[in-house]
């Protein structure tokens, strides 16, 4: 019994200790039809802002489905989503057109820590967003409104773990629409160098 306490202590303290390092995301040089993303820092997670093709936005987060989608966060909760391998969710939001940083930082107040724009192709977030979309009807059955995240959630199926968290999951579609991303991604640590 002493062994894990001290196993789960020693975790604690690398996380501590990896969670000073930032996650640094290269945005693509020069983008011949710009579009404008926005990581949205929640303070431990992430989540990602997509401009639609009709004008407005929408936002893309994944997670443990017991701690977002139906709002168990209990510590309990946390150190299973964060040790062992659980159910995972994606959760999607439509917004109004946001024309800058400034429009937002009104619509997500203090549930945003921080806010980084990042210009991308076009065609590549048409892309991602339509393939989140996708995914999202194709789990539909599964839907649950979430009023404290603001967002709907439907299943995901790729596990959710400590190594397969949000802010990882926000690199690998940094990824997708171009950016080069280094760093863990461990955690909400962002740095954006255009």
């Amino acid at each position: 019994m002493r062994s894990r306490s001290y196993g789960f202590l020693a975790l604690v303290a690398v996380l501590a200790l990896v969670g000073g390092c930032k996650t640094t995301v290269v945005a693509p040089p020069a983008p011949r039809q710009p579009a404008v993303v926005y990581i949205i820092d929640h303070g431990r997670t992430s989540s990602l802002l997509l401009p639609d093709v009709q004008g407005g936005h929408v936002r893309y987060a994944y997670g443990d489905w017991t701690y977002y989608a139906l709002a168990r966060r209990g510590f309990l909760q946390g150190a299973t989503a964060i040790l062992l391998p659980t159910r995972a969710t994606l959760g999607r939001m439509a917004y109004p057109a946001m024309r800058d940083r400034r429009d937002v930082r009104h619509y997500f107040g203090a549930k945003a820590q921080d806010l980084h724009p990042v210009a991308v192709e076009q065609a590549r977030a048409n892309r991602l967003k339509s393939r989140l979309d996708n995914q999202f009807v194709r789990y539909r059955l599964t839907l649950v409104r979430n009023e404290p995240y603001d967002m709907e959630f439907v299943w995901h199926p790729t596990p959710y773990t400590g190594a397969n968290s949000s802010n990882r999951m926000v690199a690998r579609w940094l990824r997708e629409l171009g950016c080069e991303v280094e760093g863990a991604a461990l955690f909400a640590n962002w740095t954006v160098v255009h």
